[in-house]
């Protein structure tokens, strides 16, 4: 979660705000983000429903996400 939050996902270091209250605000909404996009992976996941989330390919009879 910590990389997601930093440099490689939501990029959340870079706002530069003094504000706590932006700040604060900033976060809930990235968080509630986050946990929507957990959600819908494992969602996909279980269900088999992969095309959805990603690119998948069919190499000898299997098909795998690119």
């Amino acid at each position: 979660m910590f990389k997601d939050l930093k440099s490689n996902g939501f990029n959340i270091e870079d706002t530069w705000t003094e504000s706590i209250v932006y700040f604060r605000n900033l976060y809930i909404c990235v968080s509630m983000a986050y946990s929507c996009m957990i959600i819908l992976g494992t969602d996909c996941s279980k269900n088999k429903k992969s095309k959805i989330i990603g690119a998948t390919k069919k190499l000898k009879n299997k098909i795998v996400r690119i």
